[in-house]
């Protein structure tokens, strides 16, 4: 019988429901990828200490997404506000079962990366893609079947 899942966040094609244009955010140049584009504000409010499925929310609502580990060591999300340059932050990226890789707001400050349980308690930054593409927005919001 084929297993039917809807895909989520954490996977590597996840694109931001919004560009990076449509969400008014202009540094996907400064730090990482130029196709990538990060902030800590969503609709001009800093995330709260939150649990995992509370941070994918918190993006997803503003229209961006989780980033993934890489893109916070990247820095795409550098110097972008409410103060969590030094502070372990949410990723899509899994390490476990129910867990989550941690980045620090800025590369160099250690330690990054680390797993967590998705229960913990963390700040989190968004980030968005410069161009979206509406098919593969329309791919990835319906079911697969595997």
């Amino acid at each position: 019988q084929p297993i039917t899942t809807a895909p989520t966040v954490s996977q590597p094609s996840a694109v931001s429901e919004l560009s990076c244009a449509e969400l008014g955010w202009n540094n996907a140049e400064d730090y990482g990828s130029d196709l990538v584009c990060g902030w800590s504000r969503v609709n001009g409010v800093c995330s709260d200490l939150i649990d995992w499925s509370s941070a994918v929310s918190f993006c997803e609502d503003g229209g961006a997404r989780l980033c993934t580990v890489s893109e916070l060591e990247a820095d795409e999300t550098l110097g972008t506000g409410c103060g969590f340059n030094r502070e372990l932050l949410w990723s899509s990226t899994p390490c476990g079962t129910g867990a989550y890789s941690l980045a620090m707001g800025r590369a160099l400050t250690f330690p990054s990366p680390q797993c967590e349980d998705s229960s913990s308690l963390h700040y989190t930054r968004c980030c968005a893609d410069v161009a979206i593409r509406r098919s593969i927005r329309r791919r990835l919001d319906s079911p697969r079947t595997i």
